[in-house]
């Protein structure tokens, strides 16, 4: 699945001329899309009616992941209050585009093993 750098940079509503911005999304990109590529089932992967469906799900749970990143930074998520006013941080959008991806992929993601399972069989990773 083909994914540009752009693509989640506008969904994270980043410019491509930050190069920390670019940084941090090659990076979780690189560190992230196989993993979620993977959740979705193979059936899925091969139709290519939903190849473009499920390509805005991934660009859109990578773009939820880099803003979460970026939120963990110092102060990135700080506020304050004085004269009853409060300053702070723009709203968590990488909150709503991970609710949205989970949204659009739900229906296409195979089953998560239970917990105490790894899902292959003969091995078990106890808890």
């Amino acid at each position: 699945m083909t994914i540009t750098t752009a693509e989640v940079l506008a969904l994270c509503r980043l410019e491509a001329t930050d190069t920390q911005a670019v940084a941090d999304v090659n990076e979780v990109m690189a560190r992230e899309q196989a993993v979620i590529e993977g959740r979705i089932a193979s059936v899925f992967l091969a139709d290519a009616a939903l190849a473009n469906l499920l390509r805005r799900g991934v660009a859109k749970w990578l773009a939820s992941e880099v803003l979460a990143m970026r939120r963990r930074e110092d102060g990135a998520a700080s506020a304050f209050q004085g004269a009853g006013v409060m300053m702070g941080a723009t709203p968590d959008h990488g909150a709503i585009l991970r609710a949205e991806a989970e949204a659009l992929l739900r229906p296409y993601l195979r089953p998560l093993p239970p917990p105490g399972r790894s899902g292959v069989i003969g091995a078990h990773f106890p808890s």
